[in-house]
């Protein structure tokens, strides 16, 4: 019995952050339809302890066992106008990609009907043991994002884009 009250106490700990953090994305969209500049226009960098989605953020190697369930959320439906970057640790697994959300053409409320979001890790690891694989100390991410145009790969209502090694490419 503890560990059902235990297990519906974190459920409702996590609902009421990610109501927290919808409400934070819906204030920064009605925010910025006041703006009338697209450059005064404000985004979204969102940081967190565990991956925001298993879809490449969990190792390969790992991903069968029973305990990388608590490694990440399902929060895919946050990848959206104004949060251009996702920011995660935990997995002790290093990687980026980009997340390019297709808005729906009947919402006219939104600037753009794409949008991207970087989902990325860049984690050293503990300490005194090894450095993760692809930790690179001198990472740098620049925004904002502009559009892109490379090749899509589709994952569920979302799209997944391979990530461009240059930032720069990116912006301005």
């Amino acid at each position: 019995m503890l560990e059902k009250e235990r297990d519906a106490k974190h459920k409702a700990i996590h609902n009421e952050h990610v109501s927290w953090l919808m409400d934070q994305i819906e204030n920064l969209q009605k925010e910025n339809e006041k703006c009338e500049h697209n450059d005064a226009r404000k985004q979204l960098i969102i940081l967190t302890h565990h991956a925001p989605t298993d879809y490449r953020c969990i190792d390969p190697f790992s991903f069968n066992e029973v305990s990388i369930q608590m490694n990440f959320s399902h929060l895919e439906h946050l990848f959206q106008y104004p949060v251009c970057a996702w920011f995660f640790g935990h997995t002790h697994y290093n990687m980026e990609c980009i997340v390019q959300s297709v808005l729906d053409a009947t919402d006219s409320t939104h600037p753009e009907e794409e949008w991207n979001t970087i989902v990325a890790s860049n984690q050293q690891g503990y300490l005194h043991r090894s450095i993760c694989d692809r930790y690179q100390i001198d990472k740098v991410f620049q925004f904002p994002l502009k559009k892109l145009s490379c090749e899509v790969i589709t994952y569920g209502r979302i799209n997944i884009l391979p990530f461009l090694d240059r930032a720069k490419n990116l912006v301005e």
